[in-house]
């Protein structure tokens, strides 16, 4: 599977090393939905740098791409869609 790095916003979590990442989703039928996962500081491209709400690149692996998504695999589960979700090619950078 290729590595490549998920755009998305954070903020702190409860604990130290604890993140609350939100990045939007495709839904089947093609329509945007923001999910939301806990992910730690290892799941990071680069481990965010202050204990404040910023952006991120949030380590994934690409699954399954087509024209219109790219099946990705998070490093933790979200609670709505499990550890599986589609999103946009624009959303992903690649990891150096």
């Amino acid at each position: 599977m290729k590595q490549r790095a998920l755009k998305c916003r954070v903020r702190p979590g409860m604990f130290a090393d604890e993140w609350i990442a939100h990045f939007p989703t495709l839904s089947s039928d093609g329509e945007e939905h923001e999910a939301e996962a806990i992910v730690y500081s290892g799941s990071f491209v680069t481990v965010p740098d202050t204990r404040e709400e910023q952006e991120a690149l949030l380590r994934v692996y690409c699954m399954r791409e087509s024209d219109s998504f790219v099946s990705v695999v998070l490093p933790q589960p979200t609670v709505e869609n499990g550890p599986c979700v589609a999103v946009r090619e624009t959303e992903l950078t690649a990891v150096s």
